[in-house]
């Protein structure tokens, strides 16, 4: 499943009959289990290697970085993320994560909460679900006034909803009910990426203090061997993020008949950039442009001069316009 930026995504969860569509990657609590690449590496030998940058340190003092994901309760209160396990899956340019994520009602009442989260940029989520007395509660995509629509209707039945929405960006947001009183709340939220040349993130800063905290990356080297990277934290307020240690990443991957990889049509060493031999310049002399029009014609000026030492032999026909038109 893919949802694209230009389409307003909405989820509603369904009953699962006590059992999850897709089994949740864990087993137990402290129990590792070992990420299974989905897909096949390439052959070495039809394989390039494209070097990944290092990640940058953020600057942005600790107490001013937003977290990326919370579960606010509909009083305005935050719930508490008592344990975090992610576990992800990286070949080539596409990683694969799957977030489960434990927040606490300490009090007791039942409540009724707002998930958020802030996804990489390009990501597309493939599950959203929760748990509720044993038993998960699966999302599925649907158009968003039928989504409202069932999620009232749960309501009203006291039946478990989840109604995940997909903001401008990267920005998504659930509706999440019940929180029943002093219990945990389990969420669980898959999703998949393109890593072109770039280096595996979990946003992890900016998280309040976490009582349990694992992270595991599964990544198949360009050569074919695989290599894991783990996190694990207790009591932990996280100040940094997790990053893959994996120096290089490979070009392509194949699954079957299919293939994806990263494409350049050109070697960009040896491209030669296009040297423009002739130019035409468009100046507004209407008279919405009387004032400061002496700075506008001196920019102008600049400008063709500049053109014409970065570009030798280059020829520059200025046009003016209003009602009609005059090269100067």
């Amino acid at each position: 499943m893919r949802i694209r930026q230009s389409l307003f995504a909405l989820l509603v969860a369904c009953g699962s009959n006590g059992q999850p569509a897709a089994p949740p990657l864990e087993q137990s609590q402290g129990q590792a289990q070992q990420a299974t690449p989905v897909v096949r590496s390439a052959p070495v030998a039809r394989l390039s290697q494209v070097a990944l940058p290092a990640i940058a340190v953020s600057e942005v003092p600790l107490d001013q970085t937003p977290a990326p994901w919370t579960l606010t309760a509909s009083d305005g209160s935050g719930l508490v993320a008592t344990r975090v396990e992610a576990k992800a899956v990286m070949q080539g340019p596409l990683a694969f994560t799957e977030l489960h994520l434990y927040f606490a009602n300490t009090e007791g009442r039942i409540r009724e909460g707002t998930f958020a989260i802030t996804l990489p940029h390009g990501a597309a989520v493939s599950r959203f679900a929760m748990e509720t007395n044993g038993q998960w509660m699966e999302a599925e995509v649907v158009e968003k006034q039928v989504a409202r629509r069932a999620y009232e209707d749960f309501l009203h039945k006291k039946q478990d909803p989840a109604l995940m929405e997909k903001a401008a960006g990267n920005q998504f947001t659930a509706r999440v009910f019940p929180i029943e009183a002093n219990t945990v709340k389990h969420v669980v939220l898959s999703f998949s990426q393109e890593l072109p040349g770039q280096r595996y993130v979990l946003p992890l800063r900016g998280l309040p203090k976490v009582h349990q905290l694992e992270v595991a990356l599964a990544t198949t080297n360009p050569d074919g061997t695989r290599a894991e990277q783990k996190l694990a934290k207790r009591d932990w307020h996280p100040d940094e993020d997790f990053v893959s240690n994996a120096s290089t990443s490979a070009e392509a991957i194949t699954s079957g008949g299919v293939v994806i990889a990263q494409v350049s049509p050109f070697d960009q060493a040896t491209v030669r950039p296009e040297v423009p031999k002739a130019m035409t310049l468009l100046v507004d002399t209407s008279a919405s442009r009387a004032l400061g029009f002496a700075r506008y014609a001196s920019v102008i000026r600049e400008l063709v001069q500049g053109l014409a030492t970065r570009y030798s032999g280059i020829t520059v026909d200025v046009v003016a316009f209003d009602q009609d038109t005059q090269t100067i």
